[in-house]
């Protein structure tokens, strides 16, 4: 993926595993879909070789694409696979799999709304009811935790009363006479809370289970139907640091471990530049005085590469212990030459991060020029308010 940078940054992923295709579905931002197929091995630009447009939609009213799933639709000539993309603005579009594999039967795809509303939906899940037969539904939700259920529009299923949510799926309710019952699930972003039921009887979301071991923020949640099958029901809660929270019994939500427990570190590379135009030579390093929510960072580095191409560390942030180290190496800055600056982190929570420092530059003749230098760090999507 990191050669399509200019498709903005990744905000939900999908799967489709049926008797026809094998895809994993990557949605961007601004619109942008690349699918990797799991039976080749290999990635394509879906936005291309789908002929999809969403990213013009993007363009007309800078809404960003905020979710992509999956599900199957039931018709008499046997059933469909569609990924369905929706945007902020609640704009709806589809793209059949099967239709574009078989290139028979009735395509399901499209346009299913493309007029942006006053909702913000950040998260949808879909599925089909093999209990009434039924076409399928698509749930979505708002951060402010309202929740939505679209049928040629969308319209408010009910409002949860719970704030700060960031993902939405489907999870067993419960089983009888060999069939199997489902219900919606939510998820808060913050730490160490329940899950949510969905209980279509009161139409109300309840407390389910104990709480997701929080390493990291809650991000999404999602539930495994192909194992509930065989009745072991398992839901995932994905956090900001990359970890993944699972139900480890099999049963119900009482009881979590963690499959991924080591976060992804992010190198930025050459971020910054510093060019001088003058005629002296200088040391550099950087002076640390102030943070302001550092424990949002899992970790966080900073180095200077100078004019001798000699990586020097600058300041290390180190969440679990709490840990704050300034060594402050010198590094070199040449007459008429440059200086890079560069970055290490892993996120731990989705909340902001503030790191305070002075650059200084020292010349050979006692000459010290001194800069005040802020990174703030945002951990969370534009569009979710916090």
């Amino acid at each position: 993926y990191h050669g399509f940078s200019f498709a903005g940054r990744i905000v939900s992923i999908s799967v489709i595993n049926d008797r026809y295709v094998d895809y994993v579905a990557l949605l961007t931002e601004y619109g942008f879909v690349f699918v990797y197929d799991m039976n080749s091995g290999t990635w394509f630009n879906a936005t291309k070789v789908w002929n999809l447009n969403l990213q013009s939609v993007w363009s007309q009213y800078h809404s960003p694409w905020t979710s992509v799933t999956s599900n199957v639709l039931g018709n008499q000539q046997g059933n469909n696979e569609l990924f369905i993309f929706t945007n902020l603005n609640g704009e709806v579009y589809a793209f059949d799999t099967t239709y574009n594999y078989t290139k028979s039967g009735t395509n399901y795809g499209g346009w299913w709304y493309s007029t942006p509303t006053q909702y913000k939906i950040i998260s949808t899940v879909a599925f089909y009811d093999e209990i009434t037969k039924s076409s399928g539904h698509l749930y979505g939700i708002a951060f402010n935790g309202t929740v939505y259920y679209f049928n040629n529009s969308w319209t408010i299923l009910v409002n949860s009363s719970i704030k700060n949510i960031t993902g939405i799926t489907l999870g067993y309710y419960y089983s009888k006479n060999n069939t199997i019952y489902y219900t919606l699930y939510i998820v808060s972003i913050q730490n160490d809370t329940q899950i949510y039921q969905y209980n279509p009887n009161t139409n109300t979301f309840q407390s389910y289970g104990s709480k997701v071991d929080s390493l990291g923020s809650n991000q999404a949640i999602t539930f495994d139907m192909y194992s509930s099958l065989y009745g072991y029901n398992y839901w995932y809660v994905l956090q900001t640091n990359g970890t993944v929270a699972y139900t480890n019994n099999g049963a119900n939500a009482n009881s979590w471990s963690y499959l991924d427990n080591y976060p992804p570190e992010y190198n930025t590379g050459f971020t910054l530049k510093l060019q001088s135009y003058c005629s002296l030579n200088f040391t550099t390093s950087l002076i640390y005085y102030n943070s302001k929510n550092p424990w949002n960072m899992y970790n966080f580095t900073v180095y200077f590469t100078g004019s001798n191409n000699v990586s020097n560390l600058e300041f290390y942030y180190y969440w679990p212990t709490n840990t704050i180290k300034n060594p402050a190496n010198f590094a070199t800055l040449s007459s008429n030459g440059s200086m890079y600056i560069n970055f290490t982190y892993m996120p731990n929570m989705a909340f902001n991060s503030t790191f305070y420092f002075y650059i200084l530059l020292n010349s050979q003749n006692s000459i010290i020029l001194t800069y005040t230098f802020t990174i703030n760090i945002i951990n969370h999507y534009n569009y979710i308010p916090i």
